[in-house]
């Protein structure tokens, strides 16, 4: 959810480029740089990815230099079944 400022988010195609680190709970991926959909967060607005679904996330809007906050919760995807 996004809690101050605005930015950019880009959902994209991605492949794996190491192993899921349970202990940092983080993978990273490459991306060809090329964007499936794009939104504008806003304060009060909300995203939901499942973690098949790679993002950039923080992309700064046009003449904006505004810090962002946010705010970030994981749920287990078993519990959503």
């Amino acid at each position: 959810m996004e809690v101050n400022g605005s930015c950019s988010l880009q959902w994209v195609f991605l492949r794996p480029s190491g192993p899921y680190d349970t202990e940092r709970d983080v993978i990273f991926y490459y991306h060809d740089h090329i964007a499936v959909s794009s939104l504008v967060m806003e304060p009060g607005s909300i995203a939901v990815f499942y973690p098949h679904d790679g993002h950039l996330p923080g992309i700064a809007l046009a003449g904006e230099k505004a810090g962002v906050k946010k705010v970030v919760v994981k749920v287990a995807c078993e519990l959503l079944k």
